[in-house]
């Protein structure tokens, strides 16, 4: 019996460029956002906004997630900063090649449990932006706005310590009225960990002070730096 109903396309093989190629359009577009290490899933925020703009229908689509929110918060969690860079030469068999090799570490820890790491939050944890990809634009072009966000926020400390981290995680929403965390205590069972930004030197703290966080999410990519605000 034939129907109407259009094939699914799953985004495995096939390049979102050449299904736009057959012309068709489409009313629902679900992508899974999040890896379950913590980090966003590559180029992903690039191939839904280049499908709102050449595979869905225009005024009458559905996007799921239909967006999500980004929190994070600063920890110290000396487990965390060990792991991450050389601190003493013992780990080197003696040589000095320490410094020189934190010049290349990489700054953003995957995999990370928030539930079972020692740490010790200096800040609580805060949103900083979100992204909704079902806003409406009065101009379509302006959808391109979507592949950059940038946001600061202004947090106070709430315990006197040293920064070394900063983990985050999204919540992700799945329609108006219904979301889903990404934080790996949020729900039992969960399957996601968090991604941490592990601070190239330690930012010593105290309680009251005010920090400075700007986040940046660019090209699928999140980038996040904390500044101590001086009086």
């Amino acid at each position: 019996m034939e129907t109407n109903i259009p094939t699914v396309i799953e985004n495995g093989p096939k390049k979102l460029e050449e299904i736009a190629k057959q012309g068709r359009k489409w009313t629902v577009l679900v992508s899974d956002i999040v890896e379950p290490s913590g980090v966003i899933r590559q180029q992903v925020v690039e191939d839904i906004v280049f499908a709102r703009g050449c595979l869905l229908k225009p005024q009458h689509f559905q996007i799921v997630p239909m967006g999500f929110t980004f929190y994070c918060m600063c920890i110290e969690s000396p487990f965390l900063f060990a792991n991450c860079r050389i601190l003493s030469e013992e780990n080197t068999l003696g040589l000095d090649i320490g410094q020189f090799v934190n010049e290349f570490q990489v700054t953003t820890q995957i995999d990370v449990d928030l539930t079972t790491l020692p740490f010790s939050a200096v800040t609580d944890h805060v949103e900083l932006f979100s992204v909704n990809f079902m806003e409406q634009f009065d101009d379509e072009n302006k959808v391109l706005s979507m592949l950059e966000t940038h946001a600061e926020q202004r947090v106070k400390v709430t315990k006197s310590g040293r920064i070394q981290a900063i983990p985050y995680w999204f919540v992700l929403h799945v329609d108006s009225h219904r979301s889903l965390s990404t934080y790996s205590g949020a729900y039992a069972e969960s399957h996601w960990r968090q991604a941490a930004i592990v601070l190239k030197e330690e930012v010593t703290v105290d309680a009251g002070q005010e920090l400075l966080i700007s986040a940046s999410c660019v090209n699928s990519s999140i980038f996040i730096n904390v500044n101590a605000i001086k009086d």
